[in-house]
């Protein structure tokens, strides 16, 4: 059984007593992601907390318990089946190390290719919702979900459960984001739904790992990542206080689209006071019809071709700068060595049999079919004109 070294050091660190998410992300921002083993991480760890004048008295031993603690959490999640995904990891979403206090583990149970919210739609509201609210939430996770979307939320009864069952009913993907860890599901009544989830292709999240109990406060923390792994919230219905406005002040922080059901006159009622309100300051989209969910879903969608297309561009001047760099400029062993694909030894071996052998030698490796030779001028490598 073998795991990224990077993923067991990061998960040891959090082993630590007093090291927190906060205390991790500024030591990858101080050293990077290349810090790993017990040794250099002791060093690390005595280094930053000299930088900011705080002293912990973390003994060799302790850090040794820790990674012990650290491969025993992954053997343990490797048998439940869950994903242990770390802040390192390419797999950890972009969009949850860009929002305040970020996770630096996350644990998934499921599909894990539907965790990056490129296509993804929060659907929240009270769990005292009315009969209207669970309908109406129920319709749009449906429709949403036969739009190709992705639908994200809490499992909670009310409109995240009529969410969740809506997507299904469309045939779609959906993601639960969970307060505590995987060992359990709560509320209860939703285990059922939660083993459809993942039936279906969707997955279960926790920032929390197998055996975390449920606290208060973890339903807070777990609003900023329903929020974060959306690209647009729905709300069907909230009052001014509650659990939602949480989701919904993370949405408004993290600069996503947010929308609300417009309940009419007839359906108004004390759990729908939230969507007025916040209808009213021009906070979110109204919803009132079908009509308003299309153009919704069209605004989403064009949010996401501006953001491909910004992502298309910014790979085509990578290319292109790569190119100017390797194609025209002179280049060093190593990076020659990376444009044939080659060892840095193979360069260096072929330029000592000579400049007419290298350029045989390299047009042959050269994607493009250049000839490449050293000059003495520069000490560097150039094509042969």
């Amino acid at each position: 059984m073998s795991y990224e070294v990077n993923k067991i050091d990061l998960l040891a660190v959090k082993q630590i007593k007093g090291i927190g998410n906060k205390t991790i992300i500024d030591i990858i921002n101080k050293y990077g992601d290349n810090w790993q083993g017990q040794t250099i991480l002791h060093e690390i760890l005595t280094k930053y907390y000299k930088t900011i004048n705080k002293i912990l008295n973390i003994s060799q031993q302790e850090i040794d318990d820790a990674y012990n603690r650290a491969r025993k959490l992954l053997i343990e999640h490797e048998e439940k089946d869950i994903h242990v995904i770390t802040y390192l990891d390419s797999q950890f979403p972009d969009t949850l190390k860009t929002i305040n206090n970020p996770p630096t583990v996350i644990y998934v149970k499921g599909n894990i290719d539907c965790i990056h919210p490129d296509n993804s739609i929060a659907i929240i509201g009270t769990r005292q919702a009315s009969h209207y609210g669970k309908e109406v939430g129920y319709r749009i996770g449906k429709t949403l979900a036969e739009e190709g979307f992705v639908i994200v939320s809490g499992l909670a009864l009310g409109c995240d459960t009529v969410g969740h069952k809506g997507c299904l009913k469309g045939g779609g993907k959906t993601i639960a984001v969970l307060a505590h860890g995987l060992q359990t599901i709560y509320p209860v009544e939703n285990k059922k739904l939660a083993g459809e989830i993942l039936e279906s292709g969707g997955c279960l999240i926790s920032e929390y790992p197998y055996g975390h109990p449920i606290y208060r406060n973890n339903f807070v923390e777990r609003d900023r990542l329903q929020s974060a792994l959306s690209k647009a919230i729905i709300v069907i219905e909230t009052d001014v206080k509650g659990g939602t406005m949480h989701t919904v002040r993370f949405s408004l922080e993290q600069n996503k689209i947010l929308a609300c059901i417009n309940h009419s006159l007839e359906h108004k009622n004390t759990q729908s006071r939230g969507n007025e309100k916040l209808i009213a300051e021009g906070k979110a989209i109204p919803i009132t019809d079908k009509n308003d969910l299309n153009q919704l879903i069209e605004q989403i969608k064009l949010s996401q071709q501006t953001t491909q297309e910004i992502d298309n561009e910014k790979q085509l001047l990578i290319t292109f700068e790569e190119n100017q760099e390797l194609a025209i400029t002179p280049l060093t062993g190593i990076q020659l060595a990376r444009r044939l694909g080659v060892s840095s030894s193979a360069i260096s071996n072929n330029k000592k049999k000579g400049n007419q052998h290298l350029m045989k030698w390299s047009k042959d490796k050269d994607p493009e079919g250049m000839a490449w030779q050293y000059s003495e001028e520069n000490k560097k490598y150039i094509v042969v004109s």
